[in-house]
Order: C-alpha cells, then sequence, then structure tokens
C-alpha cells in the first residue's frame, strides 16, 4: 500500500530535494514549473541546453493567449515587438489558388491575432518567467537514469562539469519534447509509421512579403508531394520549411534538399527569388509518435514528449504549455493535500491530453488525404469555415465543429468513390501533397 505523501510543509518532505522534477525548459517544463512555484511548490527543471537556443515552431494560436493571460505574460509578449498574426493563407503550388483565414472572422479580441515569434528568445522568456516566479532552474543539466515510483523517484543528473549526482523528487514531469526522455526508457514510444516524414526548414532574408494586416499570416504551399511553411519574422527575416516524406530524401545535403524542394514550387521560388538564407538548414526526421501511456508511477509526460505532431497547423507550443500547466495543477493539488501520488489519480489528464492529441492527429490525417485540396479549395467551403476554431487553437472542440468536421471527413471518403465536387485547383496545381 503507498503511504500518503508528506505535505510540503512537512518534516518528512525534506528526504526530497524538490517536489516535482521536469526534464526540459521548453515550453510545456517552464509552465509547468512556474505554475508549481506559484503554488508554493519546489520545482526543479533540468534543461540539456543553455538558452536561448534556436528552434523551430515560430507561429503561435490565438486561444494559446488565454494560457499567456493566466501566466501574466501576454502584455510582455506584446512587447517584444514580435510580428502579428492575424490569419493563415493556404497556396496552391502556382500560386493560382489561395484559402485565407483571417481570425478576426470568427472571433473577437483578444482571439483575433497571435504572434510570429523567435523560438529562442520566447522560450528563453518562459524560462526566466519560472525562474522568477520561484522554480529552480538548471540549465546544460542532463539526465543520465532515472528510478520510478509512485512514492518518490530518484534522478540521475549530469551537470555542466560532467559530474554526476543524485536528485529525490516526490513526481517527475517529462517535459524533455522530441527527445521524449521517459517514453524511450520505458519502451512506450510508438512510432506513426504513416506519417513518417522529415522536416527540413531556415531562416531567409529579403523574402517578399504581404502587407498590411497581411504581413504576419503564415502561409502553407501546398507543393507536389511535399507541403511548405512560410513564417514572416522580425527584421525582414522570413522562417522556410518543407515536409516530405522521409523516403523521398535520397541523397545530398540538407541545403542541397531544402533547395531542390524550394526549387519545384513556383510560387515560393518567386517568394525566395531575391532572398538570402542566412541560417544553416536544420532537419526533423521521422517525427511523429506517440507515447502509448501519459501517466505512470511517479511520472507524467506533457507536450512533445507525450506525442510529437507534424507541424502543420502549430499546435505544438500551445499543447506544451496547456499540457504543462495542467500537470501542475493537478499535481499541486494533491501535494498541497499530503493525498498520495498514483496514477490512477491522473486519469483525467491522461484522458484529456490524448483527445487532442488524437483529434490533431486525425486532422493532420485529413490534410494528407488526396482528396483533401479539391475539397478545401471548393467554394462553397461549408465545411472549412467552421474549422475556424481548431485553427485558432481551440482543442476542446464544440458540437458544430465536431459535426462539420464529421462532415469533412464523410466528403473525403465519397470522394474517393467519385469525384462529385470539380477540382478548382489550376491545372498544373493538382499534384498531391502527401
Amino acid at each position: 500500500m503507498i503511504s500518503p505523501m508528506p505535505r510540503p510543509d512537512s518534516p518528512d518532505a525534506e528526504s526530497f530535494d524538490c517536489d516535482v522534477a521536469i526534464i526540459g525548459g521548453g515550453p510545456a517544463g517552464s509552465t509547468a514549473a512556474m505554475v508549481l512555484a506559484r503554488e508554493g511548490l519546489r520545482a526543479t527543471v533540468f534543461e540539456r541546453e543553455k538558452f536561448p537556443r534556436f528552434h523551430v515552431g515560430e507561429s503561435l494560436l490565438p486561444f494559446n493567449r488565454d494560457l499567456l493571460r493566466r501566466l501574466d505574460l501576454d502584455d510582455k509578449v506584446d512587447q517584444f515587438g514580435w510580428v502579428r498574426k492575424y490569419g493563415a493563407f493556404f497556396v496552391t503550388n502556382d500560386g493560382g489558388l489561395q484559402h485565407q483565414f483571417d481570425f478576426d472572422e470568427y472571433f473577437k479580441s483578444p482571439h483575433d491575432h497571435a504572434w510570429e515569434v523567435e523560438r529562442a528568445e520566447f522560450d528563453d522568456m518562459l524560462l526566466r518567467h519560472a525562474e522568477e516566479s520561484g522554480a529552480d532552474v538548471r540549465e546544460e543539466h542532463h539526465i543520465r537514469a532515472v528510478n520510478l515510483a509512485a512514492n518518490g523517484s530518484t534522478l540521475t543528473v549530469v551537470g555542466p562539469d560532467g559530474k554526476e549526482f543524485p536528485w529525490r523528487a516526490r513526481w517527475v514531469i517529462d517535459a524533455s519534447g522530441q527527445a521524449s526522455f521517459l517514453a524511450k526508457k520505458l519502451g512506450i514510444r510508438k512510432n506513426i509509421p504513416d506519417l513518417r516524414k522529415v522536416a527540413l526548414y531556415s531562416h531567409y532574408k529579403g523574402a517578399k512579403r504581404r502587407e498590411g494586416k497581411h504581413e504576419g499570416h503564415i502561409t502553407l504551399t501546398f507543393g507536389e508531394q511535399r507541403w511548405f511553411w512560410s513564417i514572416p519574422l522580425r527584421d525582414d527575416i522570413m522562417s522556410v520549411g518543407c515536409v516530405v516524406d522521409r523516403d523521398r530524401w535520397e541523397s545530398g545535403t540538407a541545403e542541397e534538399m531544402l533547395d531542390e524542394c524550394v526549387a519545384s514550387s513556383p510560387y515560393l521560388s518567386d517568394v525566395l527569388e531575391n532572398a538570402e538564407r542566412v541560417r544553416k538548414v536544420h532537419t526533423a526526421s521521422a517525427f511523429s509518435f506517440q507515447a502509448k501511456s501519459y501517466v505512470g508511477d511517479g511520472w507524467m509526460l506533457a507536450g512533445d514528449s507525450a506525442a510529437f505532431l507534424d507541424p502543420i497547423f502549430s499546435t505544438g507550443v500551445q499543447i506544451g504549455m496547456e499540457s504543462g500547466e495542467m500537470a501542475a495543477l493537478m499535481l499541486a493539488k494533491r501535494i498541497k493535500a499530503g493525498k498520495p501520488l498514483r496514477p490512477e489519480m491522473f486519469k483525467s489528464y491522461e484522458k484529456k491530453l490524448r483527445k487532442w492529441t488524437d483529434t490533431c492527429f486525425k486532422i493532420i490525417r485529413a490534410y494528407y488525404h488526396p482528396q483533401f485540396q479539391p475539397l478545401f479549395f471548393s467554394p462553397k467551403q461549408r465545411p472549412v469555415k467552421h474549422m475556424a476554431p481548431f485553427f485558432a487553437g481551440q482543442f476542446n472542440l464544440g458540437f458544430r465543429s465536431r459535426f462539420f468536421f464529421g462532415l469533412f471527413f464523410f466528403l473525403l471518403r465519397m470522394l474517393e468513390r467519385r469525384q462529385f465536387i470539380p477540382d478548382p485547383r489550376p491545372e498544373g496545381a493538382t499534384a498531391h501533397h502527401g
């Protein structure tokens, strides 16, 4: 039988170095740390790298602002002067057809915009805010081993000097991102074979930009057997990435592959005609996976460590932060009450986070369906109009959105049998992007 946990202010609490140890200082880990610290608990973050550091995933979603406000960060984010994002464009490979989403067509302030951020600064801001909130932040520290148990876990930590030391915690939150430290250690990480993609990305200076309010719109371009993102950042920088099946990258360097992909898109080639690449090309390979469990004896997975999603809908930062907050609040409630910490006590956490990630995977698979573009670009677009809440970061979809997503999925299946909706795309831009 598991004994009740000592309250954080009891003498028995001294047997632990902290209440919650957090692996990783990205958005999920930083959020969990600042929430736990604000609840009066001892949270320690072990981050492998020294912040700030480069990271992709620069496009935020409007409904992430609700959490930013709860963390007293919304105004702070706005003061950085990052490009405001008021919506998105979806564009065919030749640029001949586009569909535009403007958030203010569906939502009032503050959900009428988000930001296109430099993740090095954004993530550093979150980590520093966690530190200012009272969390113990240890950069350039990584975890070599961990002994997990519901009544307390021991981590073997390696510091910047290469020396190891043990660290005792009541509970562990793995927010290590794509590294998914615990899922790998426990053998519960499951790759998604039909989403075996590779992303190649870099920054360009001097790319063509839209004007006015549309300058900050992210642009998603449907290429031939690939798709591209274009995210306008400050200082005339454009983040450009290409996602393609891993098997299609057979030879050449990452730079050569990205150049080849860009050259295959008339629209993107025009956008980058006079641009200069100012950063090395980064890659993320075979990146879609999901853990079989999100909670176990002494641990929880948060953000990308639980499920790493295709970046098409820019959901990563928000799901990371939302799950970090949710995990922290549930743990704080039980620890402060001196209640035992058992996996079954956090079933609601797993259920809610899995609902979010499963919804995302389902919509991502629809995105890669061969009939997605003809239906998406259809002039009537009745189902598409009701997808706006998801595109803006509402993962708890209401009845209307669920109904129209279901209708969209149904129409995709029907289009497999008969092309009853005319393909509106220009001739020469009808290749599948998946």
